[in-house]
């Protein structure tokens, strides 16, 4: 088990990484994730031994690296796979994945497991980007590694080709069973693949839990903004629930007190009523999206909220429409003077 016990790193005056904690399983998979410059490379960079910690320690069954007692990358036994590749341009895949490793029939294995066997003998300058980072993840687990640790590996590959080889890397990592670091960018790549998600503002992990409850139930604002698409509306804490401009939750939370509090709300969270007899907002623009159409729409309130529909629900600008929280969901709430 891979443990980080409040680490932090400093580059001169300036905190990268303020006291941050977590443990990783045996075969879990976590996504770190944040906006650019928020710490998640450098947490990486760290539990890799490529820079120094300030304070706090990571740890690993046969090895503690602490400020005092820096163990070096080689001693590690970590494998890295890196966004550009990292793979030598001048021999075939075949050697790459060989490169210094013991026992070849691991990296038949795993040339095998990630379908390479037929691209053997290529160089790497005749290869897709996908295949490229087939081949790095090959390399790295035939080196049979405690940890992975993965910098934003598919950064460089197109939309489509992301969504295939999320899984595949995913897929092996877990035949592997070796637990791994993931970061990246990608708000849906951290929630579709990751076993648990920590999100990052700033160099202070905001939020650690499952993909599901930091979506569902982020612990603050910022968190439900860079999850997802999110809109709030202001609430007014009541007996019997929360009062809102799309009527009444019935639910009061217990970590709120009366008064006002922030409602989040996702498109999935509301919808059209159906009669419509009754409008409290204004259609402000429609977007299709193929399989939905998104749906921007200023509340009689005055308030602002996004509706993701069917295809076929058609609303132009100007449209006068009825819209309610869907039943079946039960929105995150904040207090009202929570804005982080």
């Amino acid at each position: 088990m891979l443990q980080v016990n409040n680490l932090s790193v400093h580059y001169g005056d300036k905190r990268i990484i303020n006291d941050i904690s977590f443990t990783l399983s045996s075969d879990e998979i976590l996504m770190l994730v944040g906006p650019t410059g928020c710490g998640k490379t450098t947490i990486l960079q760290c539990v890799a031994g490529l820079v120094p910690q300030s304070a706090g320690d990571v740890a690993f069954t046969n090895w503690r690296s602490t400020p005092q007692k820096h163990i070096p990358p080689e001693k590690r036994n970590l494998g890295m796979v890196f966004q550009d590749f990292a793979l030598f341009p001048h021999l075939t895949v075949e050697q790459n994945v060989c490169f210094r490793v013991k026992d070849s029939t691991l990296a038949d294995q795993w040339l095998e497991l990630l379908g390479l066997n037929d691209k053997r003998h290529v160089k790497p300058g005749n290869l897709s980007g996908g295949q490229k980072q087939r081949v790095a993840l090959a390399r790295t687990l035939a080196h049979q590694p405690s940890v992975v640790l993965l910098d934003e590996p598919l950064s460089n590959l197109d939309a489509a080709l992301k969504d295939s080889l999320r899984w595949d890397i995913r897929d092996a990592l877990k035949r592997a069973k070796v637990p791994a670091i993931w970061v990246t960018h990608d708000q849906s790549e951290a929630l579709s693949v990751g076993d648990r998600v920590g999100v990052l503002k700033d160099g202070i992990l905001q939020q650690l839990d499952t993909p599901e409850r930091c979506f569902s139930a982020p612990s603050n604002p910022f968190v439900a903004r860079f999850l997802g698409e999110a809109s709030f509306l202001r609430g007014q804490v009541q007996p019997d629930g929360i009062n809102s401009a799309l009527g009444v939750i019935n639910k009061r939370p217990e970590s709120v007190s009366d008064g006002e509090v922030q409602i989040l709300v996702r498109p999935d969270d509301v919808l059209f009523v159906e009669s419509g007899d009754k409008p409290n907002g204004t259609i402000d623009y429609s977007r299709y999206e193929g399989e939905t159409r998104l749906f921007g729409i200023t509340l009689h309130s005055g308030e602002s909220i996004k509706l993701r529909a069917n295809h076929e629900v058609v609303f132009k600008p100007g449209d006068n429409v009825q819209v309610a929280f869907n039943a079946n969901e039960s929105p995150a709430v904040f207090p009202a003077e929570s804005s982080s």
